[in-house]
């Protein structure tokens, strides 16, 4: 099928819809990725004619609303926030707190309005225990999906031996100085030490990080390297995942789906998800205790990884998460199709059979 998927920057959601993009491609559907800011709606519309359109309720253009009204595509769109979370949100930030996230303007439900007889679902990447919390009152007007972050295979399988990569702790993401936890979580290890030896900490980012730890750049097709030669993969999260539990990040699945251990500050929904197959900080200090006891003790690690790796591969890729998306516009033989791939790639790419595969 023909998929026209909105992208609005390199951020957090970009990386979850190029996921879903390549396990849609590998299954033999065509995409083409438009820039919603600089592209031009009429002309991909009339080139293209997308059977599927996967765009964003928040910066919905005149242009766009227009090529939605006049097309016979299945439509869904990613929105933010608007659901009785918002109070709490802004409890928080009176607070003192910085809470980064972004609820739903008047003007994005006026524009969702006026095509919703033209929308399937608003959707959002929260787990579906809490997700209505968030978004409870789109349904005003329109169906609301959950559509999680995941595993991308082609990204994060097949990690190799490297020595250049071997260390006690690695971690990769971006420093911003609205995350203060990094500064506690990961920065803070400087203070550890194993034994008579410092922890070996690598950290890649394409942002600078004030850390003798920091690594530099790498491509991101050796960021499976750099997770399968640590002990420790830690995963560190924002603060509104901390305290309000909805929002499970990429990383938690990229480490677990590619075989390797993780310690993570404690997040209810990654708790949730994965109760046995990684470990859960309740603050700094323990999670500092953690990262000591299990680069200490690997020969520990291996049992929560193998259940992550097993746990992510059955539920958690992006092929899981195109195939809901079908699922959800109506397309269940499409739907299948996308899980019957998975068998192939993680033979492809990992070796053996792993799972069963799923049925829709």
């Amino acid at each position: 099928m023909r998929w026209l998927i909105t992208t609005d920057g390199p951020h957090a959601h970009h990386y979850h819809r190029m996921g879903i993009a390549k396990a849609l491609k590998y299954a033999g559907h065509d995409i083409v990725m438009m820039d919603i800011i600089n592209g031009s709606p009429y002309d991909v519309f009339d080139k293209y004619d997308p059977e599927i359109v996967w765009t964003q309720a928040y910066n919905l253009t005149p242009a766009v609303i227009t090529c939605i009204k006049e097309s016979d595509c299945k439509v869904f769109m990613r929105a933010f926030d608007w659901g009785p979370m918002a109070e709490d949100v802004a409890k928080l930030n009176e607070n003192g707190q910085n809470i980064m996230i972004e609820n739903a303007s008047e003007k994005e439900k006026e524009n969702v309005k006026s095509i919703a007889d033209r929308i399937s679902f608003v959707c959002n990447h929260y787990v579906p225990s809490m997700l209505m919390e968030a978004m409870e009152y789109w349904t005003e007007f329109v169906d609301v999906k959950e559509n999680m972050l995941g595993f991308c295979p082609f990204t994060y399988a097949g990690g190799k031996d490297m020595p250049e990569f071997y260390s006690d702790v690695s971690f990769i993401g971006s420093y911003h100085h609205r995350k203060p936890a990094l500064n506690d979580y990961i920065i803070g290890l400087n203070k550890l030490k194993t034994g008579q030896d410092d922890l070996n900490v690598k950290i890649f980012s394409s942002w600078s990080w004030p850390s003798e730890y920091y690594c530099g750049v790498i491509p991101t097709d050796y960021n499976k390297h750099v997770y399968h030669n640590a002990k420790v993969c830690p995963n560190v999260s924002e603060d509104h995942s901390r305290m309000l539990g909805h929002d499970v990040i990429e990383r938690i699945f990229a480490i677990l789906g590619g075989g390797n251990f993780c310690v993570s500050d404690y997040v209810k929904g990654a708790e949730e998800l994965f109760p046995d197959e990684m470990v859960f900080a309740s603050d700094k200090d323990e999670f500092h205790d953690m990262v000591t006891h299990y680069t200490k003790n690997s020969f520990e690690t291996q049992v929560f990884a193998d259940k992550g790796e097993v746990k992510v591969w059955e539920n958690h890729t992006y092929f899981h998460r195109a195939a809901a998306l079908f699922s959800n516009l109506g397309f269940n033989v499409e739907a299948q199709n996308m899980l019957n791939c998975i068998p192939k790639v993680h033979n492809e790419l990992v070796g053996g059979q792993l799972f069963t595969t799923q049925k829709v």
